[in-house]
């Protein structure tokens, strides 16, 4: 995955399961759960329903 500075991108191949809903639920971040290591890296649904990355101050291929 491509990531670039302030822009989304969608994410594909992301498998979640009840430890994601548990650990969101506790305030924890999309690094927290992924063990992403570039801080700016966050995660929201679209209103398609499809699922994004957004890296807000690096650029990085995953």
């Amino acid at each position: 995955m491509r990531y670039s500075c302030g822009h989304k991108e969608q994410l594909i191949n992301a498998a979640f399961d009840t430890r994601w809903l548990i650990i969101s639920s506790m305030g924890y971040t999309i690094k927290d759960v992924f063990q992403v290591s570039d801080a700016c890296i966050s995660l929201h649904f679209a209103s398609t329903g499809e699922l994004f990355t957004t890296a807000h101050m690096c650029s990085r291929i995953i």
